[in-house]
Formats: structure tokens, C-alpha cells, sequence
């Protein structure tokens, strides 16, 4: 038998169906008018991680370039990829200078078998 939700509980979850569709708005206006695919920074990940890249891979490359940029990755663009893809269209200049200077791309099966074991150490 399941205990009954407290009211707490109810006023927390709609504060959070709330703050849901406050973002999803707000994502709504960011991505108005913005086309993934022919946007710059998709193309430069493209070339960058590899046609089909991971989301995950995207975010690395974003907090690693926030990181020594000094850039906020917002909490939508960490969370969605198509946010995050815009996130970096918006920085775009400043993370292609970074990583074209300081960022060298690994794709799997480039590597030396030494290569490897010294990535993973």
C-alpha cells in the first residue's frame, strides 16, 4: 500500500511541470528560425567529432572550450542537443579559434595501439 503524497510533494511537482514548460518555451524562442543542419557550428562538429557525433562528445568539447574561454554552458543547452549545438553557434568564433590552437581531435581507429593505451592511462 502506497502512502499518500504529501501536499509538499504536489506543490514541488507542479513548481517543476512549471519550470518544464518554462524552458521548453524559452528553447521554443532560442531555436525560432535556426536550422540545425546548415548552421555553422554543426557543420564545424561535424567536421570536428565526425559526421553522426555523440551528444556527449559535443558537451565535452563545450565544457572543455568553456572551461579556457571563460564561456556559461546554460542548463537547456547541457541538457538538449539541438540546444547545444545552437549554444555553440552562438560562440562559434571564439571556440573555432580555440580548438583549431589547442584541440586535436581523436576518432577511433586513427590511433597507434600505443596511442590508445596511453589515452586510457
Amino acid at each position: 500500500m502506497q502512502a499518500p503524497i504529501a501536499r509538499s510533494e504536489i506543490i514541488d511537482m507542479s513548481t517543476q511541470k512549471m519550470q518544464n514548460q518554462k524552458e521548453h518555451h524559452l528553447n521554443s524562442i532560442r531555436l525560432a528560425g535556426w536550422d540545425l543542419k546548415t548552421s555553422r557550428a554543426h557543420i564545424f562538429l561535424s567536421n570536428f567529432l565526425g559526421a553522426n557525433y555523440a551528444t556527449s562528445d559535443a558537451l565535452c568539447l563545450a565544457q572543455l572550450a568553456s572551461h579556457y574561454i571563460g564561456l556559461e554552458i546554460d542548463r537547456a543547452a547541457q541538457r538538449r542537443k539541438n540546444v547545444l549545438v545552437k549554444w555553440f553557434d552562438e560562440n562559434i568564433d571564439l571556440i573555432e579559434t580555440f580548438c583549431k590552437k589547442y584541440v586535436t581531435p581523436i576518432f577511433e581507429g586513427d590511433q597507434t595501439e600505443d596511442q590508445q593505451q596511453n589515452i586510457l592511462t
